[in-house]
């Protein structure tokens, strides 16, 4: 689904006049889509977290959830590529910060490749159309 959200985007900002309405409906489809597998997988018990991962959890939550209205109401202003190339920085980014931290996980050349492809990638669709 990850591939397709920005087809799916677009054809949300055709079939809605307003952009909230579009994270409205994305919001709730995901919410149906994390319900179906919450009752096909076995839950994990709620107790086996401490405060501060759950801060942690809700923290990144609150961010998800305006990064996603925040790309919604991008995505009725500007060009849906635009949108797309500045929203695929946070691949180099999140790379950048995770090296910098003092036990940090191991990059290799081939994961900055990588990196680099994504954003060239990009850079092709947003040229070209």
């Amino acid at each position: 689904a990850w591939a397709l959200s920005a087809v799916l985007t677009t054809a949300g900002l055709r079939a809605f006049e307003d952009p909230l309405l579009g994270v409205t409906v994305s919001m709730a489809a995901a919410a149906l889509a994390y319900a179906a597998v919450l009752l096909v997988v076995p839950a994990a018990r709620a107790g086996s977290l401490s405060r501060e991962a759950w801060a942690i959890k809700v923290g990144g939550g609150v961010v998800v959830a305006l990064a996603t209205w925040w790309r919604w109401l991008a995505l009725a202003d500007a060009p849906v590529g635009v949108v797309l190339a500045l929203q695929l920085l946070s691949v180099p980014t999140v790379l950048a910060i995770v090296a910098l931290r003092p036990q940090h996980e191991r990059l290799t050349a081939r994961t900055w490749w990588g990196s680099a492809l994504v954003l060239g990638g990009v850079g092709l669709l947003v040229g070209v159309g």
